[in-house]
């Protein structure tokens, strides 16, 4: 009988340890990896961020660093994709920036993606609009507690860009980074291309290709505004590059975005080697350890128990009946 109940604990031992370390990998994965949530906003007016449109949602999508502390501030960047495009073609971007200690929030414009409404797309005059998302996406990004507000940027491509240039020019997100952006869009009656910034803040860098045929992204409008915020915003030609990154230029633009950002606000990768599935000792190993302990004193504790029962027996077997525990 002795036997069988050792030979059950050792099973039960091995069954607790393997639990433990499927649950140590378990929470190192989830604690040392970007987390996602969705989110729905509304938009605002183009003309005030302040001025909430509540009659339309956007889906967004928050991703925050490795070991999110939600008490800290986190320097954070808005992410805006191109026409036709939602917001999943910046994900590789925002997890890579996630990875360098940023929270990034990305929307579909409406009528793009998951977000309500409708976009028009057959009119580019009015390409435009997504303004007014964009400012909405600073809205509600700005208001969370663990936003560093002296550290909030944009990134976006295409349609994107020139909503990441808006923000920019209005000192709300000053540090930009735009892919072959549509600076001909006009902020009130100005083309994007035509305008300024005097802000000390304001720096941005632009990816844009040699060959991009774009009408509201020609290289031409990028190339004035570049020389128009002279010494505020670096260039960089791909050469021969089009409108939209092929798959032999994209990893070019996410690592040159990465890069920038790195370098302008001085970021560091949260995990100081890249193969996360290695914490797991570190965040779930005492997991481990405390299944490990309380499996000893249970092992400890039947011990005596059986020693003691031994003891009792045999003090029974010399001069009286036998106890049975």
């Amino acid at each position: 009988m002795a036997r069988k109940l050792d030979r059950g604990a050792v099973w039960c031992i091995a069954a607790n340890v393997a639990v433990g370390a499927v649950l140590c990998v378990y929470l190192g994965i989830a604690a040392a990896g970007v987390r996602t949530e969705d989110k729905w906003i509304h938009p605002s007016s183009p003309l005030d961020w302040t001025a909430e449109n509540g009659t339309v949602l956007l889906h967004g999508r928050l991703y925050t660093p490795p070991f999110f502390d939600a008490g800290a501030k986190y320097p954070s960047i808005l992410l805006f994709h191109g026409v036709t495009r939602t917001l999943d073609d910046l994900d590789d971007t925002a997890r890579q920036l996630a990875m360098k200690g940023c929270v990034c929030f990305s929307i579909s414009f409406h009528g793009h993606g998951l977000s309500e409404g409708t976009f028009p797309t057959s009119d580019g005059a009015r390409y435009n609009e997504s303004f007014g998302d964009a400012a909405g996406a600073y809205r509600w990004l700005q208001a969370q507690p663990f936003v560093n507000p002296a550290r909030v940027g944009a990134i976006g491509q295409s349609m994107g860009g020139g909503a990441a240039i808006y923000l920019a020019l209005q000192d709300l997100a000053p540090a930009f980074v735009a892919w072959y952006p549509a600076t001909a869009y006009a902020w009130i009656d100005t083309p994007l291309y035509e305008c300024t910034s005097n802000s000390s803040s304001f720096k941005g860098f632009i990816i844009q290709g040699t060959d991009d045929t774009c009408s509201r992204c020609l290289p031409n409008y990028t190339q004035h505004f570049v020389d128009g915020n002279a010494g505020k915003v670096d260039l960089y030609w791909v050469e021969g590059g089009v409108h939209g990154a092929t798959p032999v230029d994209y990893p070019l633009y996410v690592e040159g975005t990465a890069a920038w950002w790195a370098s302008t606000w001085q970021l560091q990768d949260v995990l100081p080697f890249p193969p996360i599935w290695l914490y797991a000792a570190y965040i779930g190993g005492g997991v481990l350890a405390i299944v490990v302990v309380v499996d000893v004193l249970v092992l400890a504790c039947r011990a005596i128990k059986k020693r003691r029962a031994r003891s009792l027996n045999q003090e029974a077997g010399s001069g009286g009946q036998p106890i049975h525990v």
